[in-house]
Protein backbone atom coordinates (compact mmCIF):
# COMPACT_ATOMS: atom_id res chain seq x y z
CA UNK A 1 0.00 0.00 0.00
CA UNK A 2 1.31 3.44 -0.75
CA UNK A 3 0.58 6.76 0.88
CA UNK A 4 0.77 10.40 -0.53
CA UNK A 5 3.81 12.72 1.55
CA UNK A 6 2.77 16.04 1.52
CA UNK A 7 5.52 19.10 1.46
CA UNK A 8 4.72 19.89 5.05
CA UNK A 9 5.54 16.18 6.07
CA UNK A 10 8.90 17.04 4.61
CA UNK A 11 9.85 20.25 6.61
CA UNK A 12 8.84 18.33 9.71
CA UNK A 13 10.86 14.80 8.66
CA UNK A 14 14.14 16.36 9.11
CA UNK A 15 13.21 17.50 12.71
CA UNK A 16 12.80 13.94 13.43
CA UNK A 17 15.76 12.65 11.44
CA UNK A 18 16.70 11.54 15.31
CA UNK A 19 13.90 9.28 15.26
CA UNK A 20 14.52 7.42 12.13
CA UNK A 21 18.00 6.44 13.30
CA UNK A 22 20.32 9.04 12.28
CA UNK A 23 23.69 9.69 12.94
CA UNK A 24 25.32 12.90 14.51
CA UNK A 25 28.89 13.65 13.98
CA UNK A 26 30.21 14.43 17.20
CA UNK A 27 33.99 15.28 16.78
CA UNK A 28 35.14 18.76 17.44
CA UNK A 29 38.26 18.24 15.68
CA UNK A 30 36.41 18.46 12.13
CA UNK A 31 34.64 22.09 12.87
CA UNK A 32 37.96 23.36 14.52
CA UNK A 33 40.32 22.07 11.33
CA UNK A 34 37.71 23.16 8.47
CA UNK A 35 37.85 26.79 9.79
CA UNK A 36 34.52 27.44 8.55
CA UNK A 37 33.35 30.77 9.06
CA UNK A 38 30.68 33.26 7.66
CA UNK A 39 32.12 35.03 4.72
CA UNK A 40 30.34 37.70 2.70
CA UNK A 41 30.50 36.00 -0.52
CA UNK A 42 28.37 32.98 1.41
CA UNK A 43 25.20 34.78 1.32
CA UNK A 44 25.01 34.11 -2.28
CA UNK A 45 23.65 30.82 -1.53
CA UNK A 46 21.13 31.92 1.11
CA UNK A 47 17.44 30.93 0.63
CA UNK A 48 14.98 28.24 0.17
CA UNK A 49 15.17 26.00 -2.99
CA UNK A 50 12.71 23.07 -3.56
CA UNK A 51 14.32 20.35 -5.99
CA UNK A 52 13.89 20.30 -8.95
CA UNK A 53 15.63 16.95 -10.41
CA UNK A 54 18.86 14.73 -9.91
CA UNK A 55 21.03 12.95 -12.31
CA UNK A 56 23.83 10.67 -11.63
CA UNK A 57 25.65 9.22 -14.24
CA UNK A 58 28.06 6.23 -13.05
CA UNK A 59 30.93 5.27 -15.48
CA UNK A 60 32.54 2.37 -13.19
CA UNK A 61 32.61 -0.14 -12.29
CA UNK A 62 29.47 -0.61 -14.80
CA UNK A 63 28.00 2.56 -16.68
CA UNK A 64 24.51 3.34 -15.94
CA UNK A 65 22.38 6.41 -15.43
CA UNK A 66 20.27 7.28 -12.36
CA UNK A 67 17.02 10.09 -12.31
CA UNK A 68 15.34 11.56 -9.93
CA UNK A 69 12.58 14.06 -11.15
CA UNK A 70 10.08 16.29 -8.82
CA UNK A 71 7.10 14.27 -10.38
CA UNK A 72 8.36 11.57 -8.42
CA UNK A 73 10.46 13.02 -5.51
CA UNK A 74 10.21 15.97 -3.42
CA UNK A 75 12.57 18.16 -1.41
CA UNK A 76 13.70 21.13 0.07
CA UNK A 77 17.01 22.43 0.40
CA UNK A 78 17.99 25.48 2.78
CA UNK A 79 20.98 27.51 2.55
CA UNK A 80 22.00 30.13 5.73
CA UNK A 81 24.79 31.72 6.88
CA UNK A 82 27.40 28.85 6.50
CA UNK A 83 24.72 26.24 7.23
CA UNK A 84 22.57 23.48 5.30
CA UNK A 85 19.49 20.93 5.26
CA UNK A 86 18.28 18.95 2.76
CA UNK A 87 15.11 17.02 2.78
CA UNK A 88 14.13 14.68 0.06
CA UNK A 89 11.46 11.89 -0.10
CA UNK A 90 9.21 10.22 -2.50
CA UNK A 91 5.72 11.58 -3.25
CA UNK A 92 4.58 8.06 -2.84
CA UNK A 93 6.33 5.65 -0.34
CA UNK A 94 6.16 2.53 0.32
CA UNK A 95 4.24 1.33 3.80
CA UNK A 96 6.54 -0.16 6.18
CA UNK A 97 7.09 -0.44 10.07
CA UNK A 98 10.02 -1.37 11.67
CA UNK A 99 9.25 -4.79 11.99
CA UNK A 100 9.11 -4.87 8.45
CA UNK A 101 11.79 -2.60 7.49
CA UNK A 102 12.93 -2.62 3.74
CA UNK A 103 16.81 -4.65 3.27
CA UNK A 104 18.24 -1.20 1.76
CA UNK A 105 17.56 1.79 3.38
CA UNK A 106 17.43 3.33 -0.38
CA UNK A 107 13.45 1.79 -0.41
CA UNK A 108 12.76 3.90 1.76
CA UNK A 109 12.41 6.52 -0.10
CA UNK A 110 13.49 9.13 2.20
CA UNK A 111 16.96 11.12 2.44
CA UNK A 112 17.63 13.91 4.80
CA UNK A 113 21.16 15.80 6.18
CA UNK A 114 22.29 18.93 7.38
CA UNK A 115 25.72 20.63 8.17
CA UNK A 116 28.14 23.13 7.76
CA UNK A 117 29.12 24.97 3.98
CA UNK A 118 31.69 27.42 2.74
CA UNK A 119 31.99 28.80 -1.03
CA UNK A 120 35.62 28.89 -2.84
CA UNK A 121 34.94 29.90 -6.36
CA UNK A 122 32.49 28.18 -7.96
CA UNK A 123 32.75 25.43 -5.09
CA UNK A 124 30.75 24.57 -2.37
CA UNK A 125 31.98 22.35 0.12
CA UNK A 126 29.50 20.69 2.27
CA UNK A 127 30.38 19.37 5.14
CA UNK A 128 27.87 16.56 6.48
CA UNK A 129 26.72 16.45 10.73
CA UNK A 130 24.00 14.92 11.01
CA UNK A 131 22.75 12.59 8.05
CA UNK A 132 20.09 9.62 7.07
CA UNK A 133 23.22 7.63 6.26
CA UNK A 134 25.15 6.68 9.12
CA UNK A 135 28.65 6.52 6.46
CA UNK A 136 28.18 10.62 5.12
CA UNK A 137 28.05 11.78 8.33
CA UNK A 138 31.08 13.54 8.76
CA UNK A 139 32.38 13.75 5.25
CA UNK A 140 32.55 16.36 2.74
CA UNK A 141 31.59 16.66 -0.58
CA UNK A 142 32.60 19.32 -2.99
CA UNK A 143 30.13 20.58 -5.38
CA UNK A 144 30.55 22.78 -8.36
CA UNK A 145 27.89 25.37 -8.60
CA UNK A 146 26.16 27.56 -10.78
CA UNK A 147 23.28 30.38 -10.49
CA UNK A 148 21.17 31.46 -13.67
CA UNK A 149 18.06 33.08 -12.09
CA UNK A 150 16.15 31.60 -9.73
CA UNK A 151 17.85 27.78 -10.50
CA UNK A 152 20.96 26.31 -8.67
CA UNK A 153 22.75 23.84 -10.31
CA UNK A 154 25.46 21.40 -8.23
CA UNK A 155 27.54 19.25 -10.15
CA UNK A 156 29.39 16.37 -7.83
CA UNK A 157 32.01 14.49 -9.57
CA UNK A 158 31.75 11.39 -8.16
CA UNK A 159 34.87 9.74 -6.47
CA UNK A 160 35.37 5.91 -4.66
CA UNK A 161 34.54 6.04 -1.16
CA UNK A 162 34.32 3.05 1.32
CA UNK A 163 30.45 2.59 0.68
CA UNK A 164 30.80 3.10 -3.14
CA UNK A 165 33.43 2.50 -5.73
CA UNK A 166 31.31 4.39 -8.42
CA UNK A 167 33.17 6.80 -10.37
CA UNK A 168 31.08 9.64 -12.37
CA UNK A 169 29.04 12.69 -12.25
CA UNK A 170 26.17 13.88 -10.19
CA UNK A 171 24.04 16.85 -10.93
CA UNK A 172 21.30 18.47 -8.48
CA UNK A 173 19.00 21.02 -10.19
CA UNK A 174 17.06 23.38 -7.60
CA UNK A 175 14.82 26.33 -7.68
CA UNK A 176 14.78 29.09 -5.64
CA UNK A 177 11.51 30.08 -3.50
CA UNK A 178 12.74 32.57 -1.54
Amino acid sequence: MKRKLRTSVLLSALASLSLCGCTRYNDQSLAQSSNISVKKDATVLDGTYEFVSEITQITAPEPRQDERTSQEWEGIWLFRDARFSQTMAKRQRLDWTPSHFPDDARKLGFDAASGRYKLAGNDVQLEYDLTFYPGKAGRREIMTYHIDGDKLTLVQELTPTRESAATGQRMVVLRKVN
